[in-house]
């Protein structure tokens, strides 16, 4: 099964399963209203809940689309919540097109990041990372909502504390709507020595997350 599958299903739609189920709310739930909520298609949906059921953290139910989530869910969950934060603090999810920035964030984070580059919708909810580096016009929309609503607080849980995540948005634009949570630095690329600030801005996230 592609890898890209694994990732979104174990650290994006697991999580969201489990998350749902220690709220109390239900303990069935339609895989196509989760796969919604974080902007998977029906065909993504499908894919992930063959391989979580190959995996044994769910059991389907007799009616088609519906699941019920295993004891073996939570034991994932908790192995698997030390791999997701190793993970978060080491990754950079970037999506925008400029030469001398891609050359600088590389040089950068050398041989202690890793970059990921976003290719579809859900990535920006879907790959765990501890700093964006993103051109919206590139993101688009539909990507930046989802961003904007799964970063949304909280407010009906007072002990509701989202994962710290830095937003850098080189695209200059200064009329879209920011998240509510998460620092934000806006730059624009065509202005001089944005690069260098970026990349200060990137070394200010790395310290946050290793030192908070």
């Amino acid at each position: 099964m592609d890898l890209e599958i694994k990732q979104k299903a174990r650290f994006a739609f697991l999580p969201k399963l489990i998350e749902i189920g220690k709220e109390g709310r239900i303990q069935i739930v339609e895989m196509v209203d989760i796969g919604e909520s974080l902007g998977f298609d029906r065909d993504l949906t499908e894919q992930i809940e063959k391989y979580l059921i190959s995996e044994t953290l769910i059991t389907p139910s007799k009616h088609a689309g519906i699941i019920s989530i295993n004891g073996l869910g939570e034991v994932a969950m908790s192995s698997l919540g030390r791999v997701v934060t190793e993970i978060r603090t080491q990754t950079i999810f970037t999506v925008f097109n400029n030469q001398e920035l891609k050359t600088e964030i590389e040089k950068w984070a050398g041989e202690h990041c890793q970059i990921t580059v976003g290719e579809s919708i859900p990535d920006i909810v879907a790959i765990p990372y501890f700093v964006s580096v993103i051109d919206r016009t590139l993101l688009g929309k539909e990507a930046w909502d989802l961003y904007l609503e799964y970063r949304e607080v909280d407010d009906t849980d007072p002990d509701y504390v989202p994962l710290f995540k830095t937003c850098i948005i080189v695209d200059g634009i200064r009329d879209m709507k920011l998240p509510e949570f998460d620092p934000v630095f806006c730059f624009d690329l065509r202005e001089k020595h944005s690069v260098q600030l970026i990349i200060k801005s990137i070394e200010l996230a790395k310290n946050i997350v290793d030192n908070g």
